[in-house]
């Protein structure tokens, strides 16, 4: 992607990203209903699809918290809700305790998607530099500082590189169609898509020492944050909602 381009979908303030990524995450945290989560949720995926969020990558995201859920589910099944191990899944339908079981576990996986999605979102959204920028205004050593930004740029090289390998171990022959092949491929695929992350890794490391990165203890910025009147009275408004749910 080029700077142009990236500079066009990416304008928000960190800063407004991040007050909508708290807010998220504490009504996540401390919304009781299930029914409130369902429907946050939804809301924050059709967000995600007016603001031209990657589909696929939601759809992702969500089946990976449908994952996570299922998981839960299965533990709890399994060991019962003190922890002791239970007689079976007969014995839990007789006392009637697998449909809290299964409210639980899809209410848990419904929070943890929620923050997911705010936290593609703010991914989404904002520039790393930008977000460098900030840590460092707040008075973080600027190595420190650009460790989220390195993640925001690292983390779709990597599904580049995981997606280049998949394909090349399938012209290879590699079956990739059903289910059971690709647990099956998960060696094949994970070792080169690994050594191709070490190596970029090193490339990365390197392009950084040879352009004199962290010579400088204040490093200069090609642009200065400030937040327009509109952000900074949205950021305001997420602040007081978010003290909202946590005082009510």
């Amino acid at each position: 992607m080029s700077a142009q381009a990236d500079s066009r979908q990416r304008r928000v303030d960190p800063r407004l990203g991040a007050t909508w990524l708290l807010l998220v995450a504490v009504c996540a945290l401390t919304v009781e209903s299930g029914f409130l989560v369902a429907g946050g949720l939804v809301l924050l995926a059709a967000l995600s699809s007016v603001l031209g969020l990657n589909l696929r990558l939601v759809g992702n995201g969500l089946l990976a918290t449908a994952m996570v859920g299922l998981q839960i589910f299965v533990m709890r099944a399994v060991f019962g809700e003190d922890g002791v191990l239970a007689a079976g899944p007969g014995t839990a339908l007789e006392v009637g305790v697998l449909a809290p079981i299964l409210s639980g576990s899809a209410e848990t996986a419904g929070r943890l998607g929620a923050f997911l999605m705010a936290a593609m979102q703010f991914h989404q959204f904002t520039r790393p530099s930008d977000l460098t920028q900030l840590l460092t205004r707040f008075g973080i050593p600027h190595r420190w500082a650009a460790l989220p930004a390195i993640a925001l740029r690292f983390l779709p090289l990597m599904q580049t590189e995981l997606t280049a390998v998949w394909q090349s171990q399938a012209s290879r022959g590699l079956p990739t169609e059903r289910t059971r092949d690709k647990l099956k491929a998960l060696l094949p695929v994970g070792l080169p898509f690994v050594y191709r992350s070490m190596r970029r890794a090193n490339e990365l490391a390197l392009a950084m020492e040879l352009r004199g990165f962290g010579v400088l203890s204040r490093p200069t910025f090609l642009s200065q944050l400030r937040m327009q009147p509109a952000e900074r009275a949205a950021s305001s408004g997420l602040l007081a909602a978010t003290l909202a749910v946590l005082l009510f």
